[in-house]
């Protein structure tokens, strides 16, 4: 389940960073791819859509899935024991929606949970990749007003620019931008991968610009500085994973190739984006890992 929060965790449209081309990549071209405690706390939000949903509804829901499937298949459940305040703690979103700078969605948070108790009878955490479950958190924070982190700021594609760089790049305050969606040699920050966020945290880059993977471009850093380029296309050359885009990938030969369907055989990442490479053979991915079986939630 961990892998979906990364998408969930949208807010403002984007994400820090990646696993291969399937979250949201910095732009630099490098191949960027949980019992039974009750939750407290307060965290409603009318949000839009609906009725009143407590996010806890949806913390609960994730946790109580998470039990079912580790459990299932073997894993100890002593690591879950609290599972609901671990995961708050964890994921720094939960503490934004307290905080009153993220809303909740309350239609989408519904549809979402519904998607959860459905992954959580069979266990296939492909079925918690609703597109609902992307449309949450919602930043409340306008463009040029200070920020702490991105997915506070408002609108797609904003950022939260830093105000300074400090000594680990992650200065603590901001200034909520609006990135614009770039064209074929725009200088840019970063990629949106379909099906992902779009942009990075904290980026020191003054380059406001976003390249669009629907709109066939990548940030590629093959030059000197960062600029919007065509994707590769199945049989073309390639320099990195990203250039292939995330329904294509860039084989050891530096070729642009199809990823692999379901029950093919593979290694590492070469299975499609909604399927990883279990024992051999690209296969639906479980909701339990040794991983997020062991609370660890990001």
């Amino acid at each position: 389940m961990a892998v979906v929060w990364s998408a969930i965790c949208a807010c403002g449209g984007v994400v820090e960073t990646g696993s291969g081309t399937t979250g949201g990549s910095s732009g630099t071209g490098a191949s960027a791819g949980r019992a039974g405690s009750s939750t407290g706390g307060g965290g409603s939000s009318t949000g839009t859509g609906g009725s009143t949903v407590s996010f806890q509804e949806l913390v609960k829901a994730f946790c109580d899935g998470t039990r079912t499937c580790c459990q299932r298949a073997g894993y100890p459940l002593d690591p879950l024991v609290d599972c609901e305040s671990a995961f708050q703690q964890q994921i720094d979103v939960f503490a934004l929606v307290e905080k009153g700078t993220v809303t909740v969605n309350s239609a989408a948070s519904q549809t979402c949970i519904e998607a959860f108790r459905l992954a959580s009878s069979t266990c296939n955490a492909a079925e918690q990749r609703n597109p609902a479950c992307k449309k949450i958190f919602t930043g409340t924070i306008a463009p040029e007003a200070p920020c702490e982190k991105s997915e506070e700021c408002a609108g797609d594609g904003a950022i939260c620019l830093p105000s300074a760089s400090g000594p680990t790049n992650t200065p603590t305050t901001g200034t909520c931008k609006l990135a614009r969606r770039g064209e074929v040699g725009d200088a840019c920050i970063s990629t949106c991968w379909m099906g992902s966020a779009c942009g990075v945290y904290h980026s020191v880059n003054p380059q406001l610009t976003v390249c669009y993977e629907e709109d066939g471009l990548f940030c590629s850093s093959a030059d000197t500085d960062e600029r919007c380029a065509p994707l590769s296309s199945i049989g073309a050359p390639c320099t990195s994973y990203d250039s292939c885009g995330t329904k294509l990938l860039c084989s050891p030969s530096s070729v642009c190739t199809e990823r692999k369907a379901l029950g093919a055989a593979c290694s590492a990442d070469e299975c499609d984006v909604a399927l990883s490479c279990i024992s051999g053979t690209c296969g639906a991915p479980p909701v339990a890992s040794q991983k997020t079986c062991n609370g660890n939630y990001n």
